[in-house]
């Protein structure tokens, strides 16, 4: 599920393989349009949308296939959510849309095939480079694309893939985290290899959040699957100076989710994750750069 906030729409999306979109307005939340029938199911989306409402806003879908699909709008007058007298529920099927793109003139589709070799894990939109940033758990991890896929196709290539990932757009960092239980940070314009590696999980990592924008100290959060361990870790993008410690036990479930704690800083962070694991004694991750992982960049 993901919410439109500019045009007051919620999307779902099951293994039915299908999108269902949600009027929100007024406190209703009645059925608008139904797109049915995709080749394989979404299985992650994210919404990105412009302060400028003359820009198309974007939903951006991972799908269990591999493939990412783009559907933009204009959020002038609620786009294609527009309320009309008489306008009954818009059911389209994926193959009948992308036949005959009149069917539905508000919403354009932009498909990119075989971005990943294996399901997508999640999907964002990088605007100050106009790219599409997706993952997927198998060794095409990380691809950063412009729609067209003329200007910007950048692939990183880790063996065990990536789970999830995070950026700051203001400096460029990008830090990824997957199965093989390390956090990288990388120069989005070099695929090549990280600049940093981040090992001492004991477990694959699930979730980052960045905390910290511009030139300062990035303050970083990875959480495991088994809900047993968080990491925090700082990069000082200016500096370059690197720090990390890991607090051992139940800290997921006691000291909040992710999105919880971005409002915090890592001091305050540190203290109540100590206090809620009072007695279990904490060990550090080593900050290395990175001399195995080699990648590609594609023209």
């Amino acid at each position: 599920m993901v919410c439109l906030p500019d045009v007051n729409i919620v999307v779902t999306s099951s293994t039915e393989r299908d999108l269902r979109f949600y009027d929100c307005t007024a406190g209703t939340f009645s059925l608008k349009i139904v797109l049915y029938s995709w080749e394989y199911m979404i299985c992650t989306m994210h919404y990105h949308f412009h302060r400028d409402i003359k820009e198309k806003s974007m939903l951006v879908c991972g799908d269990a296939g591999g493939h990412i699909r783009v559907l933009l709008f204009s959020p002038v007058f609620r786009g294609p959510f527009q309320n009309r007298p008489g306008r009954a529920l818009i059911e389209l099927r994926h193959i009948d849309w992308q036949k005959r793109p009149k069917l539905l003139p508000e919403m354009q589709l932009v498909e990119i095939h075989d971005a990943h070799t294996d399901w997508i894990r999640q999907v964002s939109y990088y605007a100050s480079l106009h790219c599409v940033v997706s993952c997927a758990t198998s060794p095409d991890a990380l691809l950063m694309t412009d729609l067209a896929g003329s200007k910007t196709r950048n692939l990183f290539r880790v063996d065990k893939g990536i789970q999830c990932f995070a950026f700051d757009e203001s400096v460029h960092c990008l830090v990824t985290g997957g199965p093989d239980c390390t956090v990288r940070v990388w120069n989005p314009f070099l695929p090549a290899k990280p600049g940093v590696v981040f090992r001492g999980h004991r477990a694959g990592v699930v979730a980052i959040v960045l905390q910290g924008k511009g030139p300062k100290t990035h303050y970083g959060l990875t959480v495991r699957p088994d809900a047993r361990a968080i990491g925090i870790w700082s990069v000082n993008v200016r500096e370059r100076s690197l720090g990390v410690e890991t607090v051992s036990g139940l800290g997921v479930q006691t000291a909040g989710s992710p999105e919880c704690i971005t409002g915090t800083d890592a001091r305050s962070l540190t203290t109540a994750a100590r206090c809620t694991l009072r007695g279990i004694p904490h060990t550090h991750i080593r900050a290395e750069p990175d001399t195995t992982e080699r990648g590609s960049k594609e023209h």
